[in-house]
This record gives structure tokens, C-alpha cells and sequence, in this order.
């Protein structure tokens, strides 16, 4: 399963939008999620794991009541083998904007 893939899967049942890197159809309500991939725990000169440094963002309107949502995010980023995320909260005048930063390691098929 890919990393998108296993992204997807973990946050879809959270009843919004999924989509990696940017949400072209500038939704007020969606799950968004970009990574940066990079070789890790090294042994005989090569990297035996990809690690992936993610990003899930979560957007919706400003009015709305987001405190379960967001920790159903937390719970769905844990249950799908994601480390816990540290949370930002990037909210500003035009609406909600929660980014929860993580980590994944993958083991490199060679």
C-alpha cells in the first residue's frame, strides 16, 4: 500500500474530502496531506527504511465545531501506524486551518 494510499484510507471514513497536496476544488470543508520522503536507519552502507514526514491539514469554516473532528483525526492518524502528531493550529479570517504533523516509516523494497 502506498503512503498516499494508506493516507486515504485512514482519513476517508472521516466523511470529508481527501485529496494529497492542495485542494483544487477550494472546498471550505476537506482533508488535504503533502510528505517529504527520506532514507532512513541506515546498515551496510544503504538506508533500510523510507521515512516519511507528513502533513495533514484540515480546513473548514470558522464557525464551525471542530474539537471531535480533530480528534477523530488524531485517533484515524494513530490507528493507520502513524506516529502521534503534533498539532498546529494555522486558523485564521478565513476559516479553520489545523495542520497535524507525523511521521511514517516504510520499509524499502530493493
Amino acid at each position: 500500500m502506498t503512503i498516499n494510499q494508506r493516507l486515504r484510507t485512514g482519513l476517508l471514513p472521516l466523511g470529508l474530502p481527501v485529496v494529497p497536496d492542495t485542494d483544487t476544488a477550494h472546498r471550505d470543508r476537506c482533508i488535504t496531506f503533502n510528505y517529504t520522503q527520506q532514507p532512513a536507519n541506515w546498515a551496510d552502507n544503504r538506508p533500510l527504511y523510507w521515512r516519511y514526514l507528513i502533513q495533514v491539514h484540515l480546513f473548514l469554516p470558522g464557525t464551525e465545531d471542530s474539537l471531535a473532528l480533530r480528534i477523530r483525526i488524531v485517533t484515524a492518524l494513530i490507528a493507520g501506524g502513524f506516529a502521534y502528531p503534533e498539532i498546529l493550529d494555522l486558523t485564521d479570517d478565513e476559516g479553520q486551518h489545523y495542520v497535524y504533523e507525523t511521521t511514517y516509516f516504510d520499509k524499502m523494497e530493493v
